[in-house]
């Protein structure tokens, strides 16, 4: 027999191996539509698309490759083989570096619930601490690692906990689209029970959830005259007089630059948590909220529809798109007049 050398990769391409799960529970585990297979594996892939530009800045040049299944399972293994013009030790400096910013960390967290440090843990090296022991094998892996645990958190997590972290349709339209084709393939099986991410026999979402990860994604235009956001606020200058004359003034990052915005807020349980004094003070107050502020206009004032965080205190649970634009359908009104009188609208949907 002759013998058969196993081909290798080239200096600038590494194999990270299983690096992204959709394990399917089926009725029937030995078969699986080919269109289906397909359609999930290009969803997954954009879903991918979008947390490499998110932490990578899109320096992230990869294929997705199919690994095939295990007898009697229909586990969709798909590795990541990254391929870098500069060499896999610049790529992996590069990306020590951008992993280690504020956004990279605040974007994992969001997704995984655990710092990149933390993600760390099992692998015994950071990419930083890897590269500085020039281990390229566990720096590969762990940038597998941050790739998988991000697109599962992005599967996985309601709409309500991916708002909550300002991942919203209109930042991420690309990466939601996707998200719903994989479950709408999930839908439209009859076969498939439920559906897990890791090889485990841990099928987190269920079939009777599968229609309520779909999310609504709005077409927004440049006529649109509503933005809708989850944004960071600074308090400048509080109004605890919740049907006082004068709004709250705060500040908030837009374009890299701090941007001055006069607010009224709605949510009917922060003020309630007000007037209990559960709410935490501090010398600068720093909000997490969910607001719609008109994009052309000279003084753009905003309402909060929902205070979801007030320095660091959990208040509320943000609405979905579809129950945002019901609130604007019945209160646009309000919303274009010159002087808002907020004291009219109203969040009874």
């Amino acid at each position: 027999m002759p013998n058969i050398k196993k081909s290798r990769l080239p200096n600038n391409v590494v194999l990270i191996p299983n690096a992204v799960y959709l394990h399917f529970n089926t009725l029937d585990d030995h078969t699986f539509p080919l269109d289906e297979f397909i359609k999930s594996a290009q969803a997954t892939r954009r879903v991918i698309d979008d947390i490499n530009t998110q932490i990578f800045k899109g320096n992230l040049d990869y294929k997705i490759i199919v690994i095939p299944p295990e007898d009697g399972t229909f586990l969709a293994k798909f590795g990541l083989l990254l391929a870098t013009a500069t060499g896999i030790a610049t790529f992996l400096n590069q990306s020590a570096e951008l992993l280690e910013r504020e956004v990279s960390i605040s974007f994992i967290q969001s997704l995984t619930d655990r710092t990149p440090v933390q993600l760390a843990e099992g692998l015994g090296k950071t990419v930083r601490a890897a590269i500085e022991a020039k281990d390229e094998k566990v720096a590969t892996q762990y940038v597998g690692h941050v790739i998988s645990q991000c697109t599962k958190g992005f599967l996985e997590k309601t709409e309500a906990e991916l708002l909550r972290s300002n991942i919203n349709p209109e930042n991420f339209k690309e990466a939601y689209k996707a998200r719903n084709e994989i479950y709408q393939v999930c839908i439209g099986n009859p076969k498939i029970m439920g559906l897990g991410f890791d090889p485990t026999s841990n099928f987190p979402i269920e079939k009777s959830s599968f229609a309520s990860r779909i999310v609504s994604i709005p077409e927004k235009t440049d006529e649109d005259p509503w933005a809708h956001q989850v944004i960071n606020v600074r308090v400048e200058s509080p109004n605890w007089n919740r049907y006082g004359n004068r709004k709250w003034l705060g500040k908030f990052e837009d374009d890299d630059k701090d941007k001055e915005i006069y607010f009224s807020i709605l949510d009917e349980f922060f003020w309630e948590e007000v007037g209990r004094q559960s709410i935490p003070l501090k010398g600068i107050d720093s909000l997490v909220v969910q607001w719609v502020r008109p994009r052309h206009r000279g003084r753009q004032d905003a309402v909060v529809l929902k205070v979801l965080d007030f320095n660091g205190y959990k208040v509320s649970e943000a609405l979905t798109e579809a129950e945002v634009k019901d609130f604007l359908a019945k209160s646009s009104h309000i919303l274009e007049a010159d002087e808002q009188n907020t004291n009219q609208l109203s969040l009874d949907l």
